[in-house]
């Protein structure tokens, strides 16, 4: 009788003990899917937001809508988009400084450069694609 109480309690402890590590390893599982997901989708928006600058075309009139406003038009959402990765990539300086770049480009940085400003914001946004990516 005492044996077989001893196999039943050893069943018990050892079925809460899988319990536990199945809880914690699914938890595991899905932050990592979560964090999966929003990289995906942070990646994709990055990738329509470039597909929109690279197909844009200059104004014909000198008082159009240009590349810079284009770009500023957008902020707004990638700034977004970064306060829903914040945790994700908070030990990652790299994806922190180009995000800060990208995030900040202005009319001075458009013109310091010999790049078209075209070239300029399409290779920040590149930058940080392929450090999340």
């Amino acid at each position: 009788m005492t044996i077989a109480l001893y196999i039943f309690a050893g069943t018990c402890i050892l079925t809460m003990l899988g319990w536990l590590v199945q809880t914690r390893n699914t938890h595991l599982l899905a932050v990592k899917h979560d964090k999966n997901t929003r990289s995906r989708v942070f990646i994709a928006f990055l990738k329509g937001w470039r597909s929109e600058l690279s197909a844009f075309l200059p104004p014909i009139n000198p008082f159009g809508h240009g590349i810079f406003q284009e770009y500023q038009s957008k902020l707004h959402e990638f700034q977004g988009q970064i306060a829903l990765l914040a945790n994700d990539f908070a030990a990652n300086k790299t994806f922190e400084r180009l995000a800060n770049r990208l995030g900040s480009l202005n009319q001075q940085d458009m013109t310091s450069q010999n790049k078209p400003a075209k070239d300029i914001i399409l290779e920040a946004i590149d930058q940080l694609i392929i450090d999340v990516d």
